[in-house]
Formats: structure tokens, sequence, C-alpha cells
């Protein structure tokens, strides 16, 4: 689909230029993705970038609802370019130069950078994601914890972080006996 944003209105075209849907946003739209919605595959959110750096999803269809969270820790500054990340994130460029990361399930900043200069290039290769502003500053982020099997990601983070907090205090443990991701249990495909 081609999307095409207004002040207020999003348009949907096929490649073709046939339209396809039109949805009402709110005043200030500035850049437009769709996103999948979890646990409906064939859904769809509209997601929308405003001037005042507000994030907002939109349903595209009747049966979804619109969430009720908000996205936290948005500059006050105009996204330039939204990219659908790993595991239902949002990565957004912004005109102040700000770079962030935030899950779709519930509006939580995950991560973010600073570069100098408008945030207009953002692209996906493998398991990294790249930045580029408008003035010639770059970033690269590893995703891969994104895109790693959970037994290994946990078996990791447990080799390289043996403590736990026990009563305040950090203490040295062993992973959680009978774990299904404890070494030497094989690892379990996810559902």
């Amino acid at each position: 689909q081609i999307l095409v944003v207004t002040d207020h209105e999003v348009h949907a075209f096929t490649p073709t230029g046939e339209p396809l849907a039109h949805h009402r946003v709110g005043i200030g739209a500035r850049v437009v993705a769709l996103a999948p919605v979890r646990d409906q595959p064939k859904a769809r959110w509209l997601v929308v970038g405003y001037r005042d750096g507000n994030l907002d999803l939109v349903p595209t269809s009747a049966s979804l609802t619109k969430p009720s969270y908000s996205f936290e820790q948005v500059p006050a500054s105009p996204p330039m370019a939204i990219l659908l990340g790993p595991m239902h994130t949002l990565i957004v460029g912004y005109a102040n130069g700000l770079l962030g990361m935030w899950s779709q399930l519930d509006g939580s900043r995950l991560a973010h950078a600073r570069l100098h200069g408008p945030v207009v290039h953002l692209r996906i290769v493998g398991d990294k994601l790249y930045a580029a502003t408008a003035l010639g500053r770059s970033l690269v982020w590893d995703l891969s914890v994104f895109y790693a099997e959970r037994c290994t990601l946990l078996r990791e983070v447990w080799q390289d972080v043996p403590v736990v907090w026990d009563h305040g205090q950090p203490v040295v443990a062993s992973p959680p006996p009978g774990h299904r991701c404890s070494p030497g249990i094989a690892a379990v495909p996810r559902e």
C-alpha cells in the first residue's frame, strides 16, 4: 500500500493508484506506517506521528479498539521517519536528532539516542538498525537480542550475569533448577 498523509487524514492506495481506504486522524499528522496487530495476523494499526512529537495507533478496521495508553517520553519535535522494528517495536527518527524505539504493545520507550540533525533515514539489515541524519551523522544499533531464541538468550544472560537480588543484596546463583532453559536441558522451541 501507498500511504499519503494530509494534516488530518491518511489515504491508502494500491501501487497503481487505486484508492483503498481513508482514515481520519488527529490534526498535525506528519508521518505514517502500517503495523501488524499482535495475535491478529490480518489486522493492522495505522501508526501516526504528529508535528508535536506524539505517536498514535489508529485502528484500520472496526474490529480493533484504539489503545488506551500513550507513547512514553516522546520529544516535542516532529517525527521524520517511522520504521517497524522487531517484536512489535516502532523505531522513530525526529527532527531534533532523537532516535527512539518504543513498544507498540504498551507505549514504553525501550531505547533512545541523540544524533546531530534530523533523523531521516532508518533501515534494518539483518539484525542491525542503521540510522542517518540529513546532516550526515549516523549510528548502528545491534538488535540481535530481539531476534534471539528465548533459551539461547537466557543462557547467555545467566552466564554473563550469574547473580540475583536476594533481600536487597546481589548473590551469586545458578540458573533456576528445572527451568526449561537451564543448561543441560534441551531447548524447547517457541510456540
